[in-house]
């Protein structure tokens, strides 16, 4: 442009004129100055801010709101009331069936290592209003429904229910008359003090502690206590029992189970076990058989004592000092765990109705009442029951064995400093009202 003052040329970009030095005209200025413009997509943008800014809140009516507030309250009421419903049915089913199951235990090898084992088998039977009436054996014990085990028949059902009368400790003997007295013999200590008790269905021997379960489902302990496993007092709805070494371990009815007393090894950690329906207790280990036949085990894991998740299809299982055994539905028996004594050699054995595990022994009852034994260690004569006839039980300790026969009498072999074979003049044990 042309500076008005003094005719000179003033550049598009300049604000003075360059020859007298006054300022550029505003228009000029303004005219000269390239238009900027907001970019679309922002322009866009902030349209779009605008108007959610002004537009007007989409709210629920105060009526709406409270509406859906109290439908959800009436579904949780509802819900809740239908779970507390469930849950007592179940419990009113879980006491119409009731079990007797009892550990059997075997020998440590010494105070410092502790390891006796104890074995436990399925049994059921029917809770009348007043004591547990072996008979009938229509419902699983340890669960809260009636319906029958698929793999267990009759037969296995009285084979168990045998087994349950009949305990060797390490120097002791326990058994159950029909009349739910016990008699003990062996050690004078505090482990055989059980002249007094009365409505028993099931006993179990440890180390050093006798256990009892009553037909009211509570348990009496006796014995030492070093460990707590006499801490029993408190317990109940209990349908099976297993002393060990030093852990006392119970089968609740809902199928759950409790454990006292040593947990060095972590063998009383059976609080998350559900569907139980038989335990066996060891002196540092713990088996449990579930609804399914399969079994879970906690404890000590040395030479593979607990490998037993892949097992299917059993009916009864045992744990010993150092090996776990299992009976099948198809009457042949599984074994894992120590076998510097061939006693987890059983791969072979058929027809079999009933498992004892002891330390170094594994042995089997045949339908036919013979017994078969599988272990070489025969030092004080505890394997010595190849004539044994008519034989429904076996609970072996650390060197010694008691049968128990199918007319309530008792054989023993074995080491008997303390008198624990003292066995032949008992009579009349065997579960109550097995009929």
């Amino acid at each position: 442009m042309v500076c008005p003052s003094c005719g000179s040329t003033i550049s598009d970009d300049a604000l003075f004129c360059g020859k007298c030095g006054k300022k550029k005209p505003l228009d000029a200025v303004s005219s000269s100055l390239p238009m900027q413009e907001l970019p679309a997509e922002k322009s866009e943008i902030a349209e779009q801010e605008h108007q959610v800014k002004d537009a007007p809140r989409r709210t629920l009516p105060k009526g709406v709101i409270g509406k859906i507030l109290f439908v959800a309250a009436v579904w949780a009421v509802a819900l809740l009331v239908f779970i507390l419903i469930s849950s007592a049915n179940q419990n009113k089913n879980a006491g119409a069936g009731y079990a007797s199951i009892t550990a059997t235990p075997k020998k440590t090898q010494s105070a410092a290592t502790a390891q006796g084992d104890t074995e436990t088998s399925i049994s059921s039977a029917t809770l009348s209003a007043e004591r547990t009436a072996a008979a009938g054996l229509s419902s699983l014990p340890g669960t809260a429904v009636s319906s029958p085990m698929p793999l267990f028949t009759s037969e296995h059902r009285k084979m168990n229910l045998y087994k349950s009368v009949i305990s060797a400790g390490e120097h002791h003997t326990v058994a159950l008359k029909a009349n739910g007295t016990v008699l003990a013999t062996g050690t004078n200590n505090a482990e055989a003090n059980v002249s007094s008790w009365d409505d028993m269905v099931a006993v179990s021997a440890g180390d050093f502690h006798t256990v009892g379960l009553k037909s009211n489902g509570t348990v009496l302990a006796t014995g030492y206590n070093d460990y707590g496993q006499l801490n029993i007092s408190e317990w109940r709805d209990i349908v099976a029992v297993g002393a060990g070494t030093g852990h006392t371990v119970g089968l609740k009815s809902d199928g759950t189970v409790i454990a006292v007393g040593w947990n060095e090894d972590g063998q009383t950690n059976v609080y998350w076990w559900r569907d139980i329906v038989a335990i066996s207790v060891g002196g540092r280990h713990t088996v449990g058989l579930k609804s399914d036949g399969t079994v879970v085990a906690v404890g000590r894991t040395m030479n593979g004592r607990l490998n037993v998740e892949n097992w299917r299809n059993i009916v009864a299982i045992s744990a010993g000092v150092n090996h776990t055994v299992g009976l099948k539905a198809d009457g042949t028996v599984v074994a894992v765990g120590y076998n510097a004594f061939n006693q987890t050699a059983v791969s072979a054995w058929s027809n079999i109705v009933a498992i004892e595990a002891g330390r170094r022994n594994t042995f089997g009852v045949r339908k036919d009442g013979t017994v078969v034994v599988s272990g070489s260690d025969n030092e004080f004569g505890q394997t010595d029951v190849w004539s044994w006839r008519d034989i429904v039980a076996v609970s072996s300790w650390w060197n010694y064995t008691v049968g128990l026969k199918s007319d309530g009498t008792v054989v023993g072999t074995g080491e008997n400093v303390f008198g624990q074979t003292n066995v032949s003049s008992w009579n009349d044990i065997m579960p109550r009202d097995p009929e």
